[in-house]
Formats: C-alpha cells, structure tokens, sequence
C-alpha cells in the first residue's frame, strides 16, 4: 500500500504543508512526498498541490491481480 500509515492523500498533504499555503516545497516534504518530489511536480514548479500528490499517491498504488488459479463461474 503506497498510503504511508494507511493515510489519504489530503491527510498526508496537510500534515507536510507546513505553512498552510496550499503547497509543498521540498523544504517541507518528507517521505513519501520528499521520495517521489521531482516525479510528482508535473507542472515542474518546485512545489506539490493536492492535485499532484492525489495523482502521484493515486499511481503509486499497487494494482490489484485477478487470481491466476480461479476459473470464472459460468452463469
């Protein structure tokens, strides 16, 4: 689970935006914001909004396999 603690992104983004402006900088960020900064900051600004940590938590999840030794009833 990429969640850190089972928190949601706008848990983990309020507790690392330090001075509440609606931003994280790298100054502030700490793992898993500080881990994945650069590949999250898409708009290259230096700072993460909540829209950038929801995508980048969002894509961090694992995605979820369908059992290999299941065979789907038959209706």
């Amino acid at each position: 689970n990429a969640r850190p603690g089972g928190k949601r992104p706008v848990q983990v983004f309020n507790d690392q935006d330090i001075d509440a402006d609606g931003r994280v900088t790298k100054e502030e960020a700490k793992s898993p914001l500080s881990d994945n900064f650069d590949k999250w900051d898409a708009d290259k600004n230096g700072q993460l909004d909540l829209q950038e940590v929801q995508n980048g938590m969002k894509s961090a999840e694992p995605v979820p396999e369908a059992p290999k030794d299941k065979v789907p009833a038959k209706a």
